[in-house]
């Protein structure tokens, strides 16, 4: 096949090749230089020479709790509370200031390339490419997989999908609602453990809308604990309790990779304070891959 296609069919975006092979050795084939349309053939080496990169953000030291690496990826396991860029009321100790810092460290800085995004009060794990070419096939093959504390009793074993379509509020920058004008939107879930006043959920996202899992909780009256923004209530937890924990995604080389990350202290503390037994809680979160992947 020609080179193009090869690459395409690597996960390679079409703007990414076009802009290599205007460099100087930015495509070569057995070490020389190739043009896109060149017909591949059996024990070619194909490299790509990227060009380097400065650092997006200004570097910082400081704590990374690094969960799995390869050659195009990156997966950081973010503490609740911290967010994921600079802006104007945090301009320090964002998680793009830590990886540029990590990266500096290593002696080759680059920029922050997070595949999606966790609001700085969800915790868990957050996929980082770690150079531009791997960010199109890492972004397509990503799955994610999420542990919520819902307010209220639900079933144990319930499973179920939350249909209903989200738009944002004409009177709030940030707050999201359901409204029949809304953009599609689908939340699958399962119910792991339940008790006093809270449910455990297991929550795979099947849209990618801001706040989806939030809004659709409130939606059928099970706000999450401590979202104060939807509805949930403070008394446990000062934050909304969701954790990104579990996600599968595949590199370039084309194979799979999946990991896992158990909920913070936070809010483990606050599903026994709300009422979920501690042997259910423990039963329920004792495999986190195995409840995402079954």
């Amino acid at each position: 096949m020609k080179l193009s296609v090869f690459l395409r069919r690597k996960g390679i975006s079409l703007a990414r090749v076009r802009s290599l092979k205007y460099l100087p050795d930015g495509l070569t084939v057995n070490g020389a230089p190739a043009r896109s349309n060149r017909q591949l053939q059996p024990g070619d080496v194909v490299a790509l020479n990227l060009p380097p990169e400065a650092a997006s953000v200004r570097p910082e030291d400081g704590p990374l709790a690094l969960v799995h690496e390869d050659a195009d990826a990156l997966v950081v396991n973010k503490p609740p509370g911290q967010v994921m860029h600079p802006s104007p009321s945090h301009h320090t100790g964002t998680l793009a200031n830590l990886y540029c810092g990590l990266m500096a460290r290593r002696g080759a800085p680059g920029a922050f390339r997070p595949v999606g995004r966790l609001d700085g009060d969800t915790s868990g794990l957050v996929l980082c490419a770690k150079h531009a070419a791997a960010a199109p096939q890492l972004f397509r093959s990503m799955r994610k997989g999420y542990l919520a504390l819902a307010g209220g009793l639900l079933p144990v074993g319930t499973e179920a999908v939350i249909a209903a379509p989200l738009m944002g509020c004409e009177d709030s920058a940030i707050r999201q609602q359901v409204h029949p004008a809304g953009k599609p939107s689908r939340t699958r879930y399962q119910v792991l453990a339940a008790g006093g006043a809270a449910s455990l959920v297991a929550v795979w996202p099947e849209t990618g809308r801001t706040h989806q899992i939030r809004v659709h909780f409130a939606h059928i009256g099970h706000p999450l604990l401590g979202d104060a923004l939807y509805g949930g209530q403070a008394q446990h937890l000062s934050r909304h309790a969701l954790h990104c924990a579990f996600l599968q995604f595949t590199p370039l080389d084309a194979r799979p990779v999946a990991v896992s990350a158990p909920p913070p202290p936070d809010m483990l503390q606050a599903a026994v304070a709300a009422g979920i037994p501690r042997p259910a809680l423990a039963a329920a979160i004792g495999d986190i891959k195995a409840v995402f992947t079954s």
